[in-house]
């Protein structure tokens, strides 16, 4: 049985999310990630028929750390998760917190900047991209995607938990802190600006990305933004 199931419930709604600054995180490999990563972790809940290899030795490893672990069944597990085949294992994870001072300790790579980009898999894509390029951290805008979204986590891959995002950001906080950084704010425009080989010998930038739809929105001209475009050849859209 899931003690307190409807609290774990509330995880699969961004309103439960925000309440109590956990996530439900489910499968082998995405637990595995976040008992690596070092997060929260409240509870640990597995089905004992699928406790063999890689899941048994989660189960132990979480036991070994003083997390707390529930043997449930199958429909059990499936009703506090968001897929149809969680492979036996599921926890309850606290949300990382990353404030702007951890993002300007992190790294000293790019800062991958998400403008109005609401498909939570191109999210998730982008953070597991960000961090294998050695960015800095991720940024999201308002009318992004929650980066806390069960699907944005299942695509990152586990850079969910070790890069440093913060979402809900303005525009001029964003330009403020890249600017005290030295870092200069770069958008992408198939049509416009100079090659993106002219910023080659930038030691870092802040790559604005917009929305699949509209792109990035106009306040990025407002603060000095330069303009660029990748060079493609062909009919290709």
């Amino acid at each position: 049985m899931i003690p307190d199931r409807k609290r774990v419930q509330s995880l699969l709604t961004r309103r439960g999310r925000q309440t109590h600054g956990r996530i439900v995180v489910e499968g082998v490999r995405l637990v595995e990630d976040a008992l690596r990563a070092q997060v929260g972790v409240d509870w640990l809940y597995y089905v004992p028929d699928a406790a063999e290899g890689r899941l048994s030795k989660l189960v132990d490893e979480a036991r070994d750390r003083g997390i707390r672990t529930v043997e449930v069944t199958s429909t059990e597990l499936r009703s506090v998760t968001e897929t149809e085949t969680p492979q036996g294992i599921a926890v309850v994870v606290v949300i990382p917190e990353w404030g702007w001072e951890s993002l300007a300790e992190h790294s000293s790579g790019d800062i991958l900047i998400l403008d109005g980009v609401r498909d939570p898999g191109n999210v998730g894509t982008l953070l597991r991209s960000a961090e294998a390029a050695g960015a800095r951290g991720i940024l999201a805008m308002h009318g992004t995607v929650e980066l806390a979204n069960p699907k944005v986590v299942r695509a990152s891959m586990g850079a969910f938990f070790r890069l440093p995002s913060i979402g809900g950001t303005e525009a001029n906080e964003v330009h403020n802190f890249c600017t005290g950084l030295g870092m200069p704010i770069v958008t992408t425009d198939v049509e416009a600006g100079e090659s993106l080989a002219s910023l080659a010998d930038t030691h870092a930038v802040g790559l604005v990305l917009g929305g699949e739809a509209e792109g990035a929105g106009d306040i990025w001209k407002e603060v000095g933004a330069k303009s660029t475009h990748i060079p493609m050849h062909g009919a290709v859209e």
